[in-house]
């Protein structure tokens, strides 16, 4: 839960749509007691209040643009949840996801909804690198 200490994995995920059910992210992460964090840009289609939504068992939290708008970082068993955040068209704004696994089904989904947009997940034209400009 404190992700700390040097990360077992490092990859880049298109999308944050996974479910482990009772797996983990990799061969060298134990199946229960983890930690992810995500992060890099998101860049919306619309300038207008986005509704920012989790799905996950277990704890999740959501930066956007360094606002924490979703803050879940408890155990919980597919559980939804949603923040709001308005965003300017085409900027890029900085995103970080950070998830925990407790005990038995893992899994964690990042979507967005907004007036103009119907709510789906983030897709990967919407993600970006850190690095990216």
């Amino acid at each position: 839960m404190q992700l700390a200490g040097t990360p077992a994995v490092v990859r880049n995920d298109a999308v944050l749509d996974l479910n482990w059910r009772l797996g983990s992210p990799d061969a060298a992460i134990g199946v229960d007691f983890f930690s992810v964090r995500w992060s890099g840009k998101i860049k919306p289609l619309y300038s207008e209040t986005y509704q920012i939504y989790t799905s996950s068992d277990d704890g999740v939290r959501v930066w956007v643009n360094g606002s924490l708008i979703i803050d879940s970082w408890v155990k919980q068993s597919g559980t939804e949840r949603m923040g709001s955040i308005n965003l300017q068209a085409g900027q890029l704004y900085d995103i970080k996801v950070e998830y925990y696994e407790n005990q038995g089904d893992a899994r964690a989904k990042l979507m967005w909804e907004s007036p103009s947009q119907l709510k789906g997940t983030v897709p990967s034209s919407a993600l970006f690198l850190p690095s990216a400009s």
